[in-house]
């Protein structure tokens, strides 16, 4: 009881100091030289099995990084807390883009504290285990009353802990959590009659499951495919995708249930399917129609909602998916097909008004599916209207209120360039109004390029004058550096005016990546 208490207190609270994040955000475009720390909580607040899923998930700490970018503004100060050290060679890499200010000031206002701690738990949850770090981080921060946090993922954990902090986070007052999930984006697809794919949500068991694909095999007889998606998925990692020619030919959904019950543990590559089953027991999931076209693409929105209600678009891009079912993220490409980029403002902007007056806050992700209208034959597939738009078929898919995938090239991109995106033309440009692309990549590293260390890759891009280069703005810029050693995983941005020569610069980085790992004369 005392535990359900002290959990009301702090939520309480919490609303409380969510009342000083207008004033705080606005400072910092009105007054950048006054100064304010932000916090960065870079945790992907997943239960621990989830977490499992994610090779080298430690490492996505360094996917906020970006943020450091804030130090460009001579009288902020960062603090970036991870569970395991960054290489100073890794800051002193995204320290070096910064204009205006010396390395030596931005590397006095910036303060990495580590916890030492590499388990699969999310990160935001070691430091509430660890008061005296907390006492340390409150130390830290200068002029709390326009300081701020800022997190890859918003759970009650990241509440619990600005709390603590006193300082406000970027989120909501009220919790988005069931909004945030497969299910609650299917509720406010369906509120909004938006077309989406026909499916069932808050499944939590095998019997659940198997009800739902028999609904979907006798609603749709031809389709080939359903996918059993978690409700707190990442990336398309763990969303399982069944075929529905294999099921049973029954009707009973205890024949069905027995059926996926018994299939093998390695029929699924991203996770043991005993653990999946436990994971989708705690926190549920949807089965919905899997709607697969030879030209399909997967366009998503980004949409940024100010602390006074104004929904800013900020860029659209299309997905690189991968995977054994192509429903993986990989990458993305800056900008979405502009073919299209109207109709996906303007269902971005429907979508976002709803978020609003639910209590949404900050970065929105909206990912859509898009099909060519000769292929479009499954018209029982999909829930809502149906939205044909330059012989295309638009059917939005999930809805995402954290940083994502997209975050750290836009936000890069948008620091190195001075850019924005220009909804009227559906292009990012400079402000003389100059195109700019980009392909990014979670992991461009080929597999020869595993084992490489940190100060290896900035010694590499030195050699082969792969760096961004601000006067052509063109240039790879690459995160998540720290992963490459034993995960062999690297990120990368490539820059450039067109989207052939972005990924010409992309393909030409692996090229390098695969030749340099062998030809060692970089070495000096």
């Amino acid at each position: 009881m005392d535990g359900i208490k002290e959990q009301q207190t702090w939520q309480i609270d919490f609303k409380y100091l969510q009342k000083r994040l207008p004033a705080a955000w606005q400072s910092v475009w009105s007054d950048p030289l006054r100064a304010r720390t932000v916090v960065v909580v870079p945790s992907i607040s997943l239960p621990p099995l989830e977490l499992a899923k994610v090779p080298g998930s430690v490492h996505y700490e360094e996917r906020l990084l970006s943020f450091l970018t804030l130090l460009g503004m001579a009288k902020t100060h960062v603090i970036y807390v991870t569970a395991l050290p960054i290489p100073d060679e890794v800051i002193s890499y995204y320290l070096q883009f910064l204009p205006g200010v010396t390395f030596s000031h931005a590397r006095e206002r910036l303060h990495i504290i580590s916890l030492m701690d590499r388990s699969d738990r999310p990160l935001t949850q070691k430091i509430l285990e660890r008061p005296p770090v907390i006492e340390r981080v409150k130390r830290e921060i200068v002029n709390p009353e326009l300081s701020y946090m800022e997190v890859y993922y918003n759970t009650d954990l990241e509440h619990e802990l600005a709390v603590k902090l006193g300082i406000p986070i970027w989120g909501a007052t009220e919790d988005l959590h069931y909004w945030n999930t497969k299910t609650g984006t299917r509720e406010i697809f369906s509120c909004l009659n938006i077309a989406h794919p026909k499916g069932q949500g808050n499944v939590y068991t095998l019997k659940d499951v198997a009800q739902a694909l028999l609904d979907i095999k006798n609603t749709i007889p031809e389709l080939d495919r359903a996918v059993l998606k978690l409700n707190e998925g990442l990336s398309g990692i763990g969303n399982i995708v069944i075929n529905l020619s294999d099921l049973p030919d029954n009707e009973d959904p205890s024949i069905v249930e027995d059926y996926l019950q018994n299939l093998p543990e390695d029929h699924f590559a991203d996770v043991p399917w005993s653990v999946f089953q436990n994971i989708l027991s705690d926190q549920g999931g949807v089965v919905e129609a899997f709607i697969q076209s030879e030209g399909r693409t997967s366009p998503t929105i980004q949409l940024f909602i100010n602390p006074d209600g104004e929904i800013v678009i900020d860029s659209t891009h299309e997905q690189i998916l991968g995977g054994s079912s192509s429903i993986e993220y990989k990458g993305c490409t800056l900008p979405a097909k502009r073919e299209y980029s109207k109709i996906l403002h303007e269902l971005g902007l429907r979508i976002g008004k709803k978020l609003i007056s639910l209590g949404a806050l900050g970065p929105v992700s909206i990912d859509f599916l898009v099909l060519p209208e000769s292929e479009f034959v499954h018209h029982e597939a999909i829930e809502g209207e149906i939205v044909k738009y330059n012989g295309c078929v638009i059917c939005a898919i999930e809805i995402n209120m954290r940083r994502g995938g997209t975050t750290l090239p836009l936000h890069t991109t948008k620091f190195l360039t001075g850019g924005h995106y220009d909804p009227k033309k559906g292009i990012f440009c400079t402000p003389s109004g100059h195109e700019i692309c980009y392909v990014s990549f979670s992991n461009i590293a080929p597999p020869e390029a595993k084992g490489l260390c940190p100060n290896d890759i900035i010694d590499i891009i030195t050699d082969a004058e792969l760096h961004y280069n601000s006067a052509l703005c063109s240039g790879v810029i690459f995160h998540t550096i720290g992963a490459l050693s034993q995960y062999g995983r690297l990120g990368a941005t490539c820059v450039a005016p067109t989207q052939e020569k972005a990924w010409r610069l992309a393909e030409e980085t692996r090229s390098i990546l695969k030749a340099k790992s062998k030809d060692l004369s970089w070495i000096h």
